[in-house]
């Protein structure tokens, strides 16, 4: 029998996917997690021990296999422009 997701009901599959993770103002980007991903909506579901390993991998500040540079963009004069519309 095929699991489903706990959000939609759609069916979860095996995958190997990325996962971003925000830590004290850091960014840091993990690939080829394990994951059971849902078909339907998206939403992924981690085993104890992935959250395990990368929480060791963060705890000893292991070197990174690359980095990478992000672009930030601001929403914020947009918003304060539909704001004023609104």
């Amino acid at each position: 029998m095929k699991e489903k997701c706990q959000f939609c009901g759609g069916t979860v599959e095996k995958k190997t996917v990325s996962l971003d993770l925000w830590r004290k103002e850091k960014l840091y980007v993990f690939k080829n997690v394990p994951a059971k991903v849902c078909e339907q909506c998206g939403e992924k579901y981690f085993s104890s021990k992935i959250y395990s390993l990368i929480d060791k991998l963060l705890k000893e500040k292991s070197k990174p296999d690359e980095t990478m540079v992000v672009p930030v963009m601001s929403l914020k004069r947009f918003t304060d422009e539909a704001e004023a519309v609104s």
